[in-house]
C-alpha cells in the first residue's frame, strides 16, 4: 500500500509546508519538528497507544529543560476540582500565548471508566477559542486507570512535544481535588484553580496539591462568594513559610486575565516543594515501570481470579527490575 502523504500544515507563525510521506517514527518526528501538525498528532497517537518504537524515540529525546525549572519550553499544570472552569481558563491562557507568538500545545486529561476504559473527552469542547486556532495544538486523552489525575504515557508525550519545539505546554488534569498530585511529576509550574461555590473552607487546609502549587486562581470572580473564597485560601496558605499568591479572575467576563498572564510571565517555583515533587516523580516512575511490564495485565487477571494477592503481584513485578 502506498505511503500516506499528509496535507499541508501551518506553523504558529503562519508559514506552511508540504508534509513529506512519513512511515517511520523518525520520519514523523522530523516532520513534526518542522511544523507538521498531522505528523505530530500521529506520533503522539503512537506514543499514547504504547507502540514500542515510538516509546523508544520518546525516551531518547532530551527536552530543552534546565534543573531549576526554567526553560525555553515551560510546562504549566492546571488542576483543581470539577466545575471551577479549568478548561475555559486554559482556553484564554493558550489563546493569549499564541497571540504573543508562542507555540502552544494543550493536553486535556479526562477521567475514564474503570470498566470500559472509555472517556467523554469533553474538555476540548469547552475550548472554543484556542481549540479552533491553527497556532494552538490541543489534544484530549483519557486517564485509562492511571492515578494522580494524569494519563498513561503522558510523560513520554510531553517529552515529544518539548523536543518538537513547543515553547509553552499546558496540561489540564481531571477534576479530582486535593489528591490530584500527579501533575507535580511533570509541571514546571502548578496552577490550582478554585471557585467561589466550592462550599468547603476546610478543603483548602488539607494537605495535597495546595502545598505544591505555585499559584492559586479563584475563577468566576463575577459570582458572589469569590472574594470570601480568595480570603479563605490566602488564610490557609499563610500557614506555609512560602505561600503561593492568590488571584481572582473571571474566564467569562475577562476580568483579571491580564493580571493573571503577567503573573504567569514571572512565576517563581516554590522552593519548599522541591523535595515533595522529587518524591512524587520517583513514585510516578515506579508506576510507569509497572504499567509497562508485559506481565501486568496477566497478574491483574490472576488477582481477579483469586490466585494471587496484590502483594504477591507487586513482588513478581519487582523481581525482574532487581535481577
Amino acid at each position: 500500500m502506498p505511503a500516506m502523504r499528509w496535507g499541508s500544515a501551518r506553523t504558529p507563525s503562519g508559514a506552511g509546508r508540504e508534509s513529506v510521506a512519513a512511515d517511520s517514527e523518525s520520519d514523523l518526528f522530523s516532520a513534526a519538528k518542522d511544523g507538521d501538525r498531522r505528523a505530530l498528532g500521529r506520533l503522539l497517537s503512537l506514543v499514547e497507544s504504547g507502540q514500542p518504537a515510538a516509546l523508544r524515540l520518546a525516551a531518547s529525546v532530551i527536552p530543552p529543560r534546565s534543573d531549576d525549572g526554567s526553560s525555553s519550553a515551560t510546562v504549566f499544570g492546571i488542576t483543581g476540582p470539577p466545575g471551577v472552569g479549568k478548561s475555559c481558563l486554559v482556553d484564554h491562557i493558550a489563546t493569549a500565548w499564541s497571540e504573543a507568538g508562542r507555540s502552544v500545545s494543550v493536553l486535556c486529561v479526562d477521567p475514564s471508566s474503570s470498566l470500559s476504559g472509555g472517556a467523554l473527552l469533553a474538555d476540548r469542547m469547552r475550548m472554543t477559542e484556542s481549540g479552533a486556532s491553527d497556532a494552538v495544538h490541543v489534544r484530549s486523552m483519557a486517564t485509562r486507570g492511571v492515578s494522580g489525575g494524569l494519563a498513561a504515557r503522558i510523560h513520554a508525550m510531553v517529552a515529544v512535544l518539548l523536543a518538537c519545539g513547543r515553547d509553552r505546554l499546558i496540561i489540564e488534569t481531571v477534576g479530582a481535588g486535593q489528591a490530584e498530585l500527579g501533575i507535580a511529576t511533570l509541571a514546571d509550574r502548578i496552577i490550582l484553580v478554585e471557585g467561589p461555590d466550592r462550599g468547603d473552607s476546610i478543603q483548602a487546609e488539607k494537605a495535597g496539591i495546595s502545598e505544591l502549587c505555585d499559584l492559586i486562581v479563584v475563577n468566576k470572580s463575577d459570582l458572589p462568594g469569590a472574594e470570601q473564597a480568595a480570603d479563605s485560601l490566602r488564610s490557609a496558605a499563610s500557614l506555609d513559610s512560602n505561600p503561593p499568591p492568590v488571584v481572582l479572575v473571571s474566564a467569562r467576563t475577562g476580568a483579571g486575565l491580564d493580571d493573571l498572564m503577567a503573573s504567569l510571565q514571572e512565576l517563581p517555583r516554590r522552593a519548599d516543594a522541591t523535595h515533595a515533587r522529587a518524591r512524587l516523580r520517583l513514585l510516578a516512575a515506579l508506576e510507569s515501570s509497572a504499567l509497562s511490564d508485559a506481565r501486568f495485565e496477566e497478574l491483574v487477571e490472576s488477582m481477579a481470579a483469586g490466585d494471587i494477592s496484590a502483594a504477591e503481584a507487586a513482588r513478581m513485578l519487582g523481581q525482574e527490575g532487581s535481577s
